[in-house]
């Protein structure tokens, strides 16, 4: 009889077993056990027989455990399960939820620090989970990066506008003069390369273990082999250029010629740089990451080592470290803007209506807002501004003696002095 492999993950289970009838009566008893014994229930009609390969009578062994018959490739913890490596059509679903996603913000008006806003904190991270796992091939790439371009520049829907700037410009760091959105190529890389790390550092890792039992591995110099011993090969390496002592010993390489005069200074730079890294006799080697200071890889550390490597000079700080949303320009100096605000260069008249106009513009905008949202109204910047000067004009004209009669003479009324 074929072994049974169990691999389970939080309420899931895998089960691993032959195509015998025998092996699923034997796999339906202990399911039956195991609910007797912790009076939990495991729901059949959520399960599935999987035939791998050819399996003539899977409908007779699904019957035999009671579940229903399923094929490859399925979805199991959101990711697909036995499709195609490079399948371009496993990634249909983020497209999917990404175009669902902006179908409710196209009835918002979102301004362009608004939709960067999005980008970044949504549209961006929805594809991380598969991009963690699997490579992105390139024309799925270009799909997602044109639904997010096309997003910014677009005017809050998926529009064919002008493109003020380059994507690359886009997708760099605001230290470097771009809007800090994700490059997904760059970001896809990072991810995978945490495998690499974690293939290196969990060595008792079960699936680091058939990793290796299966591929083998590289080592340092190159030779590839099975799992087994390690080769000791760094005893080779250092013999001849490595002295021990009492000190914990010291390098003494050999060079196969005497050195000319002007290529002194460069070995002793070579010396200063091989002195500086000690060997500590007793303790294993282990990997260090060198872009963080714990020594830990990290996916931000080389997603900022690959997207910043063209430094480019710009001033980031002097115009994202402000406090004050990207969306809004000063439109004067300080002083002449909280002095419009006030009234302050107007009559005493006008200078009521100059005060109650902030309000009457949040309350005018907090109105047409909840319209677009939750009437499903289309939003019109003029429609806006005319209600916002009508409102005006019926809240402060009862406080007016004497003054303009039409909405039309409000207007030039209030622009003068």
């Amino acid at each position: 009889m074929k072994p049974t492999i169990l691999l389970m993950i939080a309420d899931d289970t895998l089960v691993f077993c032959g195509a015998s009838k025998v092996q699923l009566l034997h796999l339906n008893w202990i399911l039956m056990w195991f609910e007797a014994m912790s009076g939990l229930r495991i729901n059949l009609d959520k399960s599935e027989l999987i035939p791998v390969g050819c399996v003539n009578n899977v409908e007779e062994l699904a019957a035999a455990i009671g579940c229903k018959v399923g094929s490859l490739p399925t979805s199991y913890l959101g990711l697909p399960l036995g499709a195609q490596y490079r399948s371009r059509a496993v990634w249909d679903g983020v497209e999917e939820r990404m175009r669902k996603k902006l179908a409710r913000w196209k009835s918002q008006y979102i301004s362009k620090g608004g939709r960067i806003t999005l980008i970044r904190s949504t549209l961006a991270n929805m594809p991380i989970y598969f991009m963690s796992m699997l490579s992105m091939p390139r024309k799925v790439r270009l799909r997602l990066e044109r639904i997010q371009r096309e997003f910014l520049w677009g005017g809050g829907a998926i529009e064919r506008k002008i493109h003020l700037v380059k994507w690359e410009l886009v997708c760099l760091e605001k230290e470097n003069g771009g809007l800090g959105v994700k490059s997904l190529s760059i970001l896809n890389k990072a991810l995978l390369c945490k495998w690499s790390w974690r293939f290196a550092m969990e060595r008792e890792a079960f699936w680091n273990q058939v990793i290796r039992g299966k591929y083998g591995e590289k080592q340092g110099d190159g030779v590839q082999r099975k799992q087994g011993g390690r080769r000791m090969v760094w005893d080779a390496w250092v013999r001849d250029v490595w002295r021990c002592n009492e000190g914990g010993g010291s390098w003494s390489p050999l060079f196969s010629r005497p050195f000319n005069d002007w290529e002194l200074e460069e070995v002793c730079s070579f010396f200063v740089a091989l002195n500086r890294k000690q060997i500590q006799q007793g303790v294993d080697d282990r990997v260090i990451w060198r872009e963080t200071k714990c020594g830990m890889f990290s996916v931000k550390s080389l997603y900022k080592s690959l997207v910043s490597g063209h430094p480019i000079s710009f001033p980031s700080s002097a115009i994202w470290k402000v406090t004050v949303q990207p969306k809004w320009v000063l439109p004067a100096t300080v002083k002449e803007t909280l002095s419009g605000w006030n009234g302050s260069f107007v009559g005493k008249k006008r200078k009521g209506v100059w005060k109650a106009s902030p309000l009457c513009l949040f309350w005018t905008v907090w109105k047409t807002r909840n319209k677009v949202a939750f009437e499903e109204k289309e939003l019109s910047i003029q429609r806006l501004k005319a209600s916002f000067v009508y409102f005006l004009w019926s809240e402060t004209k009862r406080s007016i003696k004497d003054g303009p009669s039409t909405l039309v003479d409000f207007v030039g009324w209030v622009a003068s002095r």
